[in-house]
């Protein structure tokens, strides 16, 4: 659901469906990355994950959703308003700016994969159209 000024807006099942094609996506490869960085291995495969311990499979399933989550947003906003895309746009760069205050030292990368995540619940995403105070229109 998205409520809009306070209205329930269903979203078709069509969108809700969508899959996204993340075999090659970059976020992926640093998740795995850090995972490897984190136990002074390589890993470069969601294989692989079985080799290290269960946590890391865990925060990879949890980013992996958010991430989906993220973009059926995305794609959901793109149906229903005219100017969702630059609105996105500017909550993602909200979100950049506010990360890159995120300094070190950082004992490794999945350190600092949990650092930057802790910082992303404290960005001021206000100055989007879709996610206004007291008036989102996150799902």
């Amino acid at each position: 659901m998205i409520y809009v000024d306070g209205k329930e807006l269903k979203i078709s099942k069509d969108l809700s469906s969508q899959e996204v094609d993340t075999d090659m996506l970059p976020y992926k490869h640093e998740l795995l990355r850090a995972y490897g960085d984190a136990e002074n291995t390589t890993v470069k495969t969601e294989s692989e994950l079985n080799n290290i311990p269960e946590m890391y499979l865990m925060d990879y399933k949890e980013q992996r959703h958010n991430f989906l989550n993220a973009e059926y947003v995305r794609r959901s906003f793109r149906e229903i308003f005219v100017d969702a895309d630059a609105n996105f746009d500017i909550l993602k760069n909200e979100l950049i700016k506010n990360l890159n205050k995120v300094r070190g030292p950082f004992e490794n990368g999945y350190d600092k994969e949990c650092k930057v995540l802790d910082r992303a619940t404290l960005a001021p995403l206000d100055k989007s159209l879709l996610f206004k105070k007291n008036k989102s229109y996150w799902l």
